[in-house]
């Protein structure tokens, strides 16, 4: 399995802005739709609402790599750029173990 995420700093005070845009453009279901997509998270840190970070789930690196290489995450960028502090930040892992 592989655990994607992205990291995305608001500009100070657009946190919930920014989650709203994500909503608006519904992010969640287009995924959802990718083939090897298992799911997803959006998380807020707790102490600045203004730091979110994007954790998704893949069947496998092909699949997270078709993806990425889509219309999708460019789109979704474009959107949110504005709201944006800082570039946003992604990283990719192998899921070595994991307990439920």
């Amino acid at each position: 399995m592989i655990r994607s995420l992205l990291f995305l700093h608001a500009k100070p005070g657009h946190g919930i802005e920014l989650l709203r845009t994500l909503e608006r453009l519904g992010v969640l279901a287009m995924a959802s739709e990718e083939a090897g997509f298992l799911g997803v998270e959006v998380a807020t840190a707790v102490a600045d609402e203004d730091d979110i970070v994007l954790t998704g789930f893949w069947a496998s690196l092909e699949h997270y790599k078709r993806w990425q290489a889509g219309p999708t995450p460019d789109r979704l960028l474009a959107e949110v750029e504005s709201h944006l502090a800082t570039a946003p930040v992604s990283h990719v892992y192998h899921v070595v173990e994991a307990v439920s």
